[in-house]
């Protein structure tokens, strides 16, 4: 059986991107290609922590879906970073989801060390942003809604 966008088919594991004090992990796990990424809540013991969605509740905890070009943009490695610093310092930084993360204050719903990511590097900017269409279209029809964080939501 083929796996569907959703799934967790070829996704890295997830790595923490805040410390228990608040502060941005180092990413050097992230890689500096084209790919699509999720920024996801996992519990302390290592479990998504589900939320609430239109439809269902989402068991992966996806807060947002995003994309990056490749090294001369610096990759997952450099959007990722962007959106760590968005969270730590609102609109400073130029990422949608993590401006909204800080505005909104959503760390009084999610520790800052129970934010996640994982991603799936791809080997163009074209192929990412198609995947990541997939993913949004996907989590839409399931949820009946977009991650809360996403830009469209």
């Amino acid at each position: 059986m083929a796996a569907t966008p959703m799934g967790n088919v070829g996704w890295s594991h997830w790595i923490r991107l805040f410390d228990a004090d608040g502060s941005r992990r180092l990413l050097s796990a992230i890689p500096k290609t084209a790919g699509v990424y999720r920024i996801r809540v996992i519990d302390i013991g290592g479990q998504p922590i589900a939320i609430r969605r239109l439809r269902y509740d989402d068991p992966q905890g996806v807060l947002d879906i995003g994309e990056s070009g490749a090294v001369a943009s610096g990759g997952l490695n450099c959007r990722i970073e962007t959106f760590q610093k968005a969270v730590l310092w609102g609109d400073k930084f130029s990422h949608a989801a993590g401006i909204k993360f800080h505005d909104y204050d959503y760390k009084s719903m999610f520790a800052l060390e129970t934010v996640c990511v994982d991603w799936i590097s791809k080997s163009s900017k074209a192929q990412a942003k198609a995947f990541e269409k997939a993913l949004l279209h996907a989590h839409r029809r399931r949820f009946l809604d977009h991650p809360p964080l996403n830009a469209a939501a």
